[in-house]
């Protein structure tokens, strides 16, 4: 699973094990959320991305393996009712959104490159020269930050804690100078509202959460979001 950086906090590592998330999912699409959900359990994660309200994208990694839609969902939700699990909630502005969810569809070129040895000038340069679609990935520890860029030029930065790109787009204020900091630089195709998808029209939400509810045993009780 991409290491997002965490955006505006709606809700943050909550227990999700009474939350009916057929309602609440159906809560953000009627309400236009732009943001996205994260689930985590050991080395066991599930995000789902919104768009405007669309559903734009469901993914769930197991170490390294990984699944995307209904598949990633039915994960999903089985963690989450396990008990085990901490969720937290972040608001992003629609544009950023967007950008996220084609970083996500993206294409790795490097992963998990030390800062420390890389030349950072090389590789900026590099990229403008290849007019490069995409982003660069810093994380170190329990922060990221991405930089995006579109032919090559740095369109802004989201950081920890916002929910819309900065027009700061430079590395050497970032978390890429934190002890043991790694990048990844991901290409990916920009692509219009119209273009992404919303799971909520290709798949059984009702079909998927009543199997993982069945799965979890009897007397499972759902509360609110």
């Amino acid at each position: 699973m991409i290491q997002l950086p965490r955006g505006k906090a709606v809700k943050e590592a909550i227990n999700p094990v009474r939350m009916d998330w057929l309602e609440a999912l159906e809560k953000l699409h009627g309400g236009r959320f732009s943001g996205y959900l994260h689930c985590s359990a050991g080395s066991n994660a599930g995000l789902v991305l919104f768009v405007q309200g669309a559903l734009s994208l469901a993914r769930f990694s197991c170490g390294a393996g990984r699944q995307d839609g209904g598949p990633a969902l039915s994960r999903l939700f089985a963690l989450a009712l396990s008990g085990a699990a901490s969720l937290s909630i972040f608001r992003l502005t629609p544009a950023l959104a967007g950008r996220v969810h084609d970083l996500l569809a993206g294409e790795f070129l490097y992963r998990g490159q030390d800062r420390e040895i890389l030349d950072i000038p090389y590789l900026l340069g590099q990229l403008r020269e290849e007019c490069f679609n995409g982003g660069l990935l810093v994380r170190a520890a329990e922060r990221a930050a991405l930089i995006f860029y579109q032919a090559g030029v740095p369109l802004g930065f989201f950081h920890d804690g916002a929910q819309e790109l900065a027009e700061q787009a430079e590395l050497n204020a970032s978390v890429a100078w934190l002890p043991g900091a790694k990048i990844d630089v991901i290409r990916a195709d920009w692509s219009t509202a119209s273009e992404r998808p919303d799971l909520l029209q290709d798949i059984d939400l009702l079909q998927i959460w009543q199997e993982a509810l069945m799965a979890a045993g009897p007397g499972r009780e759902a509360a609110e979001l």
